[in-house]
């Protein structure tokens, strides 16, 4: 029951990637504001781009990361209310073979991330009524294989095994609304796929796409209720099972890089294109009591814009730099208290020092900005009881460090 919680928390969750995806799951990543698709050079290219596993050097490369992260408190400017500060540290996992076949063209890849999810806590009411405690986890299980086509073409796809469990806490509204508290908790597994094609078009010129499929988390588990309508009744406090289904978007991303001064600076550009349209409604049922919550969500296909630079400052120095447009996919009509997303620039920068030919270390940091964004009531009745709210402050810090090895 748990994806209850990433539609409506993450994007106020995390403060970094439209809604509640995060595309920093790598120190590469961090450190090139998610532009890691077409120049992927370590064992991360399982995640971001499998087909690039053909061209990285023939021999096995493990990749290990930890992320901090902290959220800062957004805040109601109409009311003063903040939500709670944030802090995660979620792990990342990346591993490459060495090439395999007669000819040495197949590769497999292994990853394990969380691409979504974190958690939002408002302190005081109306907010609570919405959004007391929205806490979510999605770990991603990512098998990938490759296979150089040629020299210049390379293709690449994986089976993405998704597993998410996560709460959802509200308070009781009262008269005349008269809805309940609600505390909900469950988990769930779903499968999907991504594909992936890379073309080197000269040695220093490559292109790349990449496609991640929708997966539609379906959790279950259970859902407790207070007050309201249920006041004083069996239903009071006593545990229900409950599910609900929402997607996680599917996901294109076309990418170019192109290498120049000697070889030392490479750039790339990459558009990504998230299908946050398929997300109509939130609806959590039950099989006892029907529907608890049926709440229009009509989210839109949201773009981010991509650039990073990688400078190779001398045989062990690597600096990476960042820069990202992130379009928000959530209309005027349903912002609500649970989830305050509104496009963000992001900034970000990194390095990676090679320690020994087969280690090498690294720290990046990324910084998320969130627009301040401003609702009114009507059309949008989830911020009642105001006729305008104004959101601020909205941002997240993500601090990476990586550790490499080949062998």
């Amino acid at each position: 029951m748990k994806k209850l919680v990433p539609l409506s928390l993450a994007v106020a969750t995390l403060s970094f990637g439209a809604a509640y995806k995060i595309p920093e799951q790598s120190l590469n990543s961090t450190a090139l504001a998610g532009a890691y698709v077409s120049h992927t050079t370590a064992a991360d290219a399982a995640y971001f781009n499998p087909a690039n596993m053909a061209f990285l050097p023939d021999g096995r490369s493990l990749e290990l990361n930890l992320m901090y992260i902290h959220l800062t408190p957004i805040r109601n400017e109409t009311d003063g209310h903040e939500t709670k500060r944030e802090n995660f540290l979620p792990p990342q996992l990346h591993v490459v073979s060495r090439r395999l076949g007669s000819e040495g063209n197949w590769r497999l890849g292994f990853s394990i991330t969380e691409p979504g999810g974190l958690a939002k806590r408002w302190n005081d009411a109306p907010e609570t009524w919405r959004a007391k405690k929205f806490e979510l986890r999605v770990i991603e299980i990512n098998p990938s294989v490759s296979y150089r086509v040629s020299d210049k073409f390379a293709l690449g796809a994986g089976v993405r095994y998704i597993y998410t469990d996560g709460k959802i806490e509200t308070e009781a509204v009262p008269s005349p609304v008269n809805r309940p508290a609600m505390d909900l908790e469950g988990d769930g597994n779903r499968f999907g796929y991504n594909l992936a094609a890379s073309y080197k078009a000269l040695p220093e010129w490559g292109m790349a796409v990449t496609y991640r499929s929708k997966v539609d988390l379906k959790e279950s588990g259970r859902a407790k209720f207070y007050g309201g309508p249920y006041t004083g009744t069996a239903i009071e406090g006593y545990p229900i099972p409950a599910e609900v289904s929402v997607p996680l978007p599917a996901t294109l991303s076309l990418a170019t890089d192109y290498t120049f001064n000697d070889g030392k600076t490479t750039v790339e550009l990459e558009y990504e294109r998230v299908y946050w349209s398929k997300y109509k409604n939130l609806t959590i049922s039950s099989s006892l009591i029907g529907t608890i919550l049926n709440a229009e969500k009509n989210w839109k296909d949201s773009n981010t814009y991509r650039v990073g630079l990688t400078h190779h400052y001398n045989r062990d120095l690597t600096l990476m730099f960042g820069y990202a447009y992130d379009e928000s996919p959530i209309p005027d009509a349903t912002v609500g208290y649970e989830l305050p997303d509104s496009d963000a620039n992001i900034f970000s920068l990194g390095f990676r020092y090679k320690v020994s030919d087969s280690v090498e270390v690294g720290m990046a940091y990324l910084f998320d900005k969130k627009d301040s964004r401003t609702v009114t009531n009507p059309p949008n009745d989830n911020i009642a009881p105001y006729p305008e709210v104004k959101f601020t402050n909205a941002a997240a810090h993500l601090v990476a460090i990586g550790l490499g090895y080949k062998y």
